[in-house]
């Protein structure tokens, strides 16, 4: 099975650096490179999984999360994947949203691509009950 994964970061050499790896797992991979089109996205396609930077332009990710929980009401898995000191400033706030939301996972900048792709195929078959 095929999943597919919308990368929302606005850091294009992290995005660029990991989306042929993530490719040559068999993903499908969509990308948005600020908030606002992370959302359109949303809007627009299925997707299995977001990985999502906390800060970027135009909506920040917990403002993303919210509203993929809230206006959108999609159950979809949110891996947050940021910097650390972006995590600790923003931790709370995602705390209260996963608490309120459920499923929502995360990967602290800089990560083994390894670890990343390990992590992401266990969320995924976890979520669709198939074997990793």
């Amino acid at each position: 099975m095929s999943y597919c994964i919308l990368f929302a970061d606005d850091d294009q050499a992290t995005v660029e650096s990991l989306r042929p790896l993530l490719q040559q797992e068999g993903y499908d991979v969509l990308t948005a490179t600020d908030g606002e089109e992370a959302l359109s996205v949303l809007r627009q396609f299925p997707v299995d999984l977001v990985l999502l930077d906390l800060k970027m332009p135009k909506r920040n990710g917990v403002e993303v999360l919210r509203s993929l929980r809230e206006d959108l009401h999609l159950t979809t898995p949110v891996v947050i994947f940021s910097h650390v000191l972006d995590w600790e400033k923003e931790r709370q706030q995602v705390k209260a949203l996963m608490q309120r939301h459920g499923e929502c996972h995360q990967f602290l900048k800089p990560v083994e691509p390894d670890d990343l792709l390990r992590g992401l195929a266990d969320i995924l078959h976890q979520r669709h009950n198939t074997p990793p």
